[in-house]
């Protein structure tokens, strides 16, 4: 079960099945220490690929809030210039 969920969490994050086993054989416990350092290597390498990922997506939030922000600010001013007027 912690594989599955580990697989489709790492599914959900855009890593690809290749990387996914990659990172699972390297957990194996019969596997080289060879084997387990590249394992961490890609470990590391797919953790900074996600951060990257995360700051655009983090950016890309904060302006659409702010876009929200500025259109809910003139939806009230054009409903309060209209009761304004009647």
């Amino acid at each position: 079960c912690e594989r599955i969920s580990f697989i489709v969490q790492c599914r959900k994050a855009g890593l690809t099945l290749a990387d996914i086993s990659a990172i699972l054989d390297a957990t194996d416990e019969d596997v080289s220490p060879e084997s387990s350092k590249a394992g961490q290597e890609l470990c590391m390498v797919l953790v900074e690929r996600l951060e990257r990922r995360r700051k655009v997506l983090d950016d890309a939030l904060s302006e659409l809030n702010h876009a929200f922000a500025l259109l809910t600010a003139r939806l009230i001013g054009d409903t309060r210039k209209k009761e304004d007027r009647a």
